[in-house]
């Protein structure tokens, strides 16, 4: 009825539930996981390894799973306020109904959809399992790459910052400003629309479909020696710079 504090664990599977925090304490679960605070905090003491799927709800409450040796074999639904979690390999993210959202791990599995008023953080590799749309009212920070054969749309108030190179299918940003820390692999189309600042990239950008690049009244300036655009490539900004290796099709120049 209220708060609910766990040990040591090594069972089948668990379904805890509370009525205040919950704490899930540290050890084995070889099963799946379920965890639902009715709006307390939800937190751990030490290591956590589940074999199978997690659904992890805290309502309006926090969730804070960052221990470095987590495992999570499944995939993890979170449900949370301010919502920070970690895996020493592989995470798996489910559905995520979050303010705003910490993922820490070696390689990090987007499968669907996320939407936060807050930040979205992603510290390590992201791989797309399927075609995905981040919106966040905050910022979206990659600390790593982006890669995979799919679909990778961001709609973002705030700023977009990749720490790594991105290779996708496709690559749709409307954002406040956003930074490009590697080169940008698109196998389809790319649309890259900012609302403050220029467009300055520090790879080169590969892409084969079309390519629509907005700065508004920033500046546009893709000159890398290695870019190849495969379509026609249309840009919008104060100032309009933009080399390519091989043919080049421009659709529009709009000068803002």
């Amino acid at each position: 009825a209220g708060a609910l504090a766990l040990g040591t664990l090594d069972v089948a599977s668990l379904d805890a539930s509370s009525h205040g925090a919950l704490g899930l304490g540290q050890g084995t679960i070889a099963g799946n996981l379920a965890a639902n605070s009715n709006g307390g905090a939800i937190g751990q003491s030490g290591v956590l390894s589940v074999a199978g799927t997690s659904t992890i709800d805290a309502g309006t409450g926090d969730i804070t799973l960052t221990n470095s040796g987590n495992g999570f074999g499944g995939a993890v639904s979170l449900r949370g306020d301010a919502v920070a979690i970690s895996d020493r390999d592989t995470l798996t993210l489910g559905a995520v109904d979050a303010t705003s959202l910490h993922a820490t791990a070696a390689t990090i599995v987007l499968r669907q959809g996320i939407a936060t008023s807050g930040d979205q953080t992603y510290d390590g590799s992201v791989a797309l399992g399927d075609s995905v749309a981040l919106a966040s009212g905050g910022d979206i920070a990659f600390g790593a790459g982006v890669s995979g054969a799919h679909a990778l749309s961001l709609d973002v108030d705030g700023h977009v910052g990749f720490g790594g190179a991105v290779a996708v299918g496709a690559l749709s940003v409307d954002a406040g400003s956003a930074s490009l820390a590697s080169t940008l692999d698109v196998t389809g189309n790319l649309s890259l629309v900012v609302q403050a600042g220029d467009i300055v990239q520090v790879g080169a950008f590969r892409v084969g479909g079309t390519t629509d690049i907005d700065a508004g009244t920033g500046a546009v300036v893709l000159t890398h020696a290695g870019n190849d655009f495969g379509g026609a490539v249309g840009l919008t900004g104060a100032s309009l710079s933009i080399h390519d290796r091989n043919d080049l099709v421009l659709s529009h120049l709009r000068p803002a």
